[in-house]
């Protein structure tokens, strides 16, 4: 929120925020807190060059947070080392937001990962963004997200 609130107030248009420079602060700010290494976990990032509506960046933002953070505590276990993806793209009239990881995955069994407060932040927020999610667990985790609900500054 922070992020977002600082984006607006450098620019005269208080209504878009451009998600290339707010996931790079959002995600290099992660790395940050969790104090994660250089050469640790290489991140790869494909961000589209989009100027977005504060309503759709706020839940969009929250979302990322946690799909991010979620592969920062967990996909690497024991100092181990690994890939992280962020994509954002246009795609056909939607947002297409896909975060994955080479990490250890989540174990199918385990329902208590996909039953947390994460979990249901991501689902209320989806709700707001009319987006359907698909979550996927091998060699890694792998979240994608498409978005009917957004607009363009």
């Amino acid at each position: 929120m922070t992020l977002i609130h600082q984006n607006l107030y450098k620019k005269e248009n208080l209504t878009g925020i451009l998600v290339y420079e707010y996931f790079d602060k959002l995600i290099s700010s992660l790395f940050n807190s969790y104090n994660i290494s250089p050469g640790k976990i290489e991140l790869i990032k494909d961000i589209d060059q989009l100027n977005l509506d504060v309503d759709t960046v706020v839940p969009l933002g929250l979302i990322s947070n946690e799909l991010i953070t979620n592969a920062l505590k967990y996909a690497f276990p024991n100092e181990a080392s690994g890939i992280i993806k962020v994509s954002l793209k246009e795609l056909a009239g939607m947002l297409r937001l896909r975060v994955e990881d080479n990490g250890i995955g989540i174990d199918p069994n385990d329902q208590k990962k996909e039953e947390g407060f994460g979990f249901e932040l991501i689902d209320a927020f989806k709700d707001k963004l009319d987006a359907s999610i698909e979550l996927t667990s091998q060699k890694g985790t792998a979240v994608e997200i498409l978005i009917k609900n957004y607009k363009r500054a």
